[in-house]
């Protein structure tokens, strides 16, 4: 599988429960840029969370993003 391009990259944030970040409380994804996951978190008031690009695994016919307004 490629590497995804910059318009096919997706965004999460990912907030922690508890001082050491072995436990999850929420994921929010499906952002377009990192910013806008950024930008969610912050909005939040997330206190500790990372932004990552996520990737699904897809059949190679669906390797496109569409996105749905």
């Amino acid at each position: 599988m490629s590497e995804p391009t910059a318009e096919q990259r997706l965004y999460a944030a990912v907030r922690f429960a508890g001082d050491d970040r072995s436990s999850v409380a929420e994921v929010a994804i499906l952002f377009e840029s990192a910013a806008a996951a950024d930008d969610y978190a912050l909005g939040c008031r997330w206190d500790d969370y990372l932004v990552g690009a996520i990737r699904f695994h897809l059949p190679p016919r669906a390797c496109r993003v569409r996105w749905v307004a």
